[in-house]
């Protein structure tokens, strides 16, 4: 399986892999629910499916998609979200789209998804540099 079929899945799917996501990433790290208490959870998971799709076309992802991830990067540095919490996320992440995918996530999967994230995060990291905006 490749990274778009992996997100075209994912996005087909009625099981909301986002909501997953977050119920996952508070488990493992509860220190980032208090950054989430007002944030609409339905909303934060509608932003993670686009952010999903923008990466879904790495190593070529277009500059509409480059530019959503680093106004997301900006997002994040105003709402004080520490860079220092991108691995955990990632990890975090990972390990939804393991649970997600079941038999068919194998360590190509992973190594294209980990390629992917890195090369999200350093966009989103632009973001927080430069601050952009739309």
């Amino acid at each position: 399986m490749n990274l778009q079929e992996s997100v075209d899945k994912i996005v087909a799917s009625e099981t909301i892999v986002a909501n997953r996501f977050y119920e996952l990433f508070f488990e493992r790290c509860p220190e980032v629910r208090p950054m989430f208490e007002k944030v609409n959870l339905t909303t934060q998971a509608v932003m993670l499916t686009m952010a999903l799709k923008a990466i879904r076309e790495h190593p070529n992802i277009s500059n509409a998609s480059k530019m959503y991830l680093q106004v997301l990067g900006t997002r994040h540095q105003r709402a004080e979200i520490p860079k220092q919490l991108y691995p955990a996320f990632m990890e975090s992440l990972l390990a939804t789209l393991q649970e997600f995918h079941g038999i068919a996530w194998d360590d190509e999967l992973e190594r294209k998804w980990r390629d992917a994230f890195e090369a999200a995060t350093q966009l989103m990291h632009e973001g927080y540099e430069k601050r952009f905006h739309i």
